[in-house]
């Protein structure tokens, strides 16, 4: 309020403010006594309301309060405090029912009623919830989808290394072998990204073990061609393996085909009807080819369409028998049993020459599996006792060598009496492992020409050969290291203690 101007230091007149009386304790304290004498319990909504002075408007409050000067704070009884952590969340609302103060000089000064703080409590916040691993799994998922596209890229941009020869007949291999959901280009980038990455560990692996550079070169190579040759491997066992499994079944899905011809249905529906689950692979090729001739394609069509997808000669001759008889109009039911009949016979011939042709596989088998390692032990194994003989020899001195071998017989062997061998011992234990390999390799694959008269029906048996070989040297490299290793040592070159 305007007062009376009082001169400053420095020459600016101050208005001097009207004193305002704040309420005493004593006015204050008989209210607190009765609130606390008061049972504590919470009032009804209604009665809050009913309570609760009417709040002036903020144009009355500021006409009521000087200007630059704070309304006095008066703490709450402790019925109606709340805590420290709520009431930094509060607002306060300051509410009165007196009248305004005079504004007149002179006049008396009114005791104005305490200025009550009403807290309005704030909700709580909402705790953010925690993520769940449900909610971690689609990105998971789109991590792994993006991923499998980029390799699909990666495979279809390396296949393109391939002849498109070759890509063709991966493709109708992978067709034969059941495969018809796997893109060729994919299977052969594959294969070419996994050789790849195999000959270069085998070629970095081998430097800590294998000195010359070129052998680790060599190494490298035969993993990459490795890798490679069991790939297209894979794709001529599962064709042979599938084209077996439908010739074992063919003979009773024709008659099966013949009975329900003569029991008055359609060709069509005979081949649909003949599709079941103890068939194998043979049931897939039937519903294939009811499905597209009820959609519309030819019978004879859709035969030799099967016939291109099953790797064998004598399922292709009994549906081409089949074929013919469905253009010259024959009588089907009979055809097919004849056909049934042959197919029987065929098998039975193919089981006598197995039989016959025994002897001939087990004569393979112990010639190249346990013959020729043994022999190959024997070589590598004197070849370094005769090599370890010449170092102890040169060494001693006091007698040539050549009178050593003249005296000791050695000479007899074969072996050269060069102080230094032009072949050493570990080059002749190399290649015995090379020729072990290689031999037992290919008697697998003569193994399955005499069976059943199909080279690739000997690839299931390579890998067995070429594993069981190579432990018989190396086991018979061991026996004869404990057997004759001690006789070598201490036996002295010159005969002498």
């Amino acid at each position: 309020m305007p007062g009376k101007r009082i001169p400053r230091k420095g020459g600016k007149p101050i208005e001097r403010l009207q004193p305002i009386a704040l309420p005493t304790l004593e006015s204050l304290a008989p209210v607190e006594e009765k609130q606390a004498q008061q049972p504590q319990q919470p009032p009804s909504p209604l009665q809050s309301q009913a309570k609760q002075p009417p709040s002036l408007p903020p144009t009355q409050l500021q006409a009521q309060r000087p200007p630059g000067q704070q309304p006095p704070l008066v703490p709450l009884p402790q019925s109606k405090q709340l805590p420290s952590t709520q009431m930094k969340q509060t607002q306060p609302t300051i509410s009165s029912n007196a009248p305004a103060a005079s504004t007149k000089p002179g006049a008396p000064t009114q005791q104005k009623p305490a200025v009550q703080l009403v807290q309005k409590p704030v909700p709580p916040p909402v705790p953010q919830q925690a993520v769940t691993p449900k909610e971690v799994e689609p990105q998971k998922e789109d991590f792994v989808a993006l991923m499998k596209v980029f390799m699909e890229r990666l495979y279809r941009s390396i296949s393109s290394l391939y002849p498109k020869p070759v890509v063709e007949r991966v493709r109708m291999l992978m067709l034969q072998a059941g495969y018809s959901e796997l893109f060729p280009e994919l299977y052969l980038g594959f294969t070419l990204f996994s050789s790849l990455s195999t000959g270069l560990f085998l070629f970095l692996a081998s430097q800590k073990f294998v000195s010359p550079l070129l052998l680790n070169a060599g190494i490298g190579v035969g993993g990459f061609i490795l890798v490679q040759a069991l790939a297209f491997m894979k794709i001529f066992v599962d064709a042979d393996a599938k084209a077996s499994k439908i010739e074992l079944v063919l003979p009773d899905a024709l008659q099966m085909m013949s009975s329900n011809i003569r029991a008055g249905m359609t060709l069509e529906n005979a081949i649909w009807i003949s599709a079941r689950p103890e068939f194998g692979p043979l049931r897939d090729e039937i519903k294939h080819v009811s499905a597209q001739t009820f959609a519309g394609k030819p019978v004879t069509e859709s035969f030799y369409d099967m016939v291109h997808r099953v790797r064998s000669d004598l399922f292709e001759r009994a549906i081409k028998l089949v074929v013919e008889g469905i253009r010259l109009g024959g009588e089907m039911a009979n055809l097919l049993d004849e056909v049934a009949a042959d197919i029987k016979s065929t098998q039975m011939l193919q089981r006598e020459l197995i039989t016959s042709t025994m002897m001939y596989a087990i004569f393979i088998i112990f010639a190249a599996m346990i013959i020729a390692p043994a022999l190959f032990a024997v070589s590598s194994f004197y070849s370094e006792m005769n090599e370890q003989t010449m170092e102890k020899a040169q060494k001693r001195g006091g007698q040539p060598p050549e009178e050593f071998v003249q005296k000791t017989k050695l000479g007899g062997f074969g072996m050269g009496i060069a102080k230094t061998p032009a072949i050493s011992a570990e080059e002749v234990k190399f290649f015995s492992l090379v020729c072990i390999v290689i031999t037992n390799f290919f008697a697998a694959l003569n193994l399955g020409v005499i069976q059943k008269g199909k080279w690739v029906s000997g690839l299931k048996f390579a890998p067995v050969f070429v594993i069981v070989s190579v432990l018989i040297f190396i086991g018979a490299r061991i026996l004869l290291n404990q057997m004759l290793g001690g006789m070598f040592q201490s036996t002295t070159p010159f005969g002498g203690g």
